[in-house]
C-alpha cells in the first residue's frame, strides 16, 4: 500500500486503525512522513529508527477482504510484469546461482514464481488475494497458498530462498515475519526482498530505478 501512492481508484476500508508506536523498534516518536497516500490512509515516520509506514491502515482482521475487493481488477497477463519478474529473478541469481528450494511470500498473479520454476527452482508461494491466487492457478498452473507467513505450514529450514518482493510495507508485524523467515531458511540460505522508496516519490525523482529498494541478507 504504500508502493501505491497514485493508484486507480480502489474500494476504501469500512475500518482504519492509527498506529501510536512505530511497528519496528516501537518508539512513540512519530513523525508526519513527506509524502502522502490518499485518504483515510496516511504514512508516518518514526523519529528513532526512521521507517516509514502506513498509520492509518485496515486492521488486521480486514485485510484479506481488503485485498480481495482491491485485486480484483486484472483479466490478463502483463509482458510489463513479466519482466519485472526476469529482474528480481537476475537480482537473486546473482546471490542463489544454484537453484533450489523457493517460497515467495505475497506471491501476487505468480508471474516471479513462474519465472522463478521456469529456470529450474521448486517453487512455493504465499497470497492472502483470492483472486490473485486464483489468476496465477489460470494463467501460469500454480498453486498458491492462501494464508499468512506465520501460519504456513513449513518446518523450519525449509528453503533456498524467500522472497518478498512489494510485500514488507504491507506487513502489521514485520519483525515477527522477518523472524519466520530466518527460520524457514536453510543455513546458507538467501533473503531478497524490495520495498518502495517513499523519499523518491516525495522528490518526484524520474529514475525509475530509485523507485525501489532491494535488500538481500544470507542466513548464517
Amino acid at each position: 500500500m504504500v508502493g501505491d501512492l497514485h493508484p486507480d481508484p480502489v474500494p476504501r476500508p469500512r475500518r482504519v486503525e492509527k498506529l501510536d508506536a512505530c511497528p519496528l523498534c516501537g518508539s512513540r516518536w512519530l513523525l508526519v512522513a513527506p509524502v502522502q497516500p490518499e485518504p483515510p490512509f496516511g504514512l508516518s515516520q518514526c523519529s528513532a529508527c526512521g521507517i516509514i509506514f502506513l498509520s492509518p491502515r485496515p486492521p488486521l482482521d480486514a485485510m484479506k477482504t481488503y485485498y480481495d475487493a482491491m485485486y480484483d481488477r486484472e483479466d490478463h497477463p502483463h509482458p510489463r510484469q513479466q519482466q519485472r519478474a526476469l529482474r528480481h529473478l537476475r537480482r537473486l541469481s546473482r546471490y542463489a546461482p544454484t537453484p533450489g528450494r523457493l517460497l515467495d511470500v505475497g506471491a501476487g498473479d505468480g508471474y516471479f514464481l513462474n519465472a522463478a520454476r521456469t529456470a529450474g527452482w521448486q517453487v512455493e508461494g504465499l497470497e492472502l488475494a483470492e483472486p490473485r491466487v486464483a489468476r496465477a492457478r489460470t494463467w501460469f498452473n500454480l498453486s498458491l497458498r492462501s494464508c499468512d507467513i506465520l501460519a504456513a505450514p513449513f518446518p523450519p529450514a525449509t528453503f533456498d530462498a524467500v522472497t518478498m518482493l512489494q510485500l514488507l510495507e504491507h506487513l502489521h508485524d514485520p519483525r515477527a515475519v522477518l523472524a519466520r523467515v530466518h527460520e524457514l531458511l536453510r543455513p546458507g540460505g538467501i533473503m531478497l526482498l524490495s520495498t518502495p522508496n517513499v523519499l523518491a516519490y516525495a522528490r518526484k525523482h524520474r529514475d525509475v530505478n530509485s523507485w525501489r529498494i532491494h535488500l538481500v541478507a544470507r542466513k548464517k
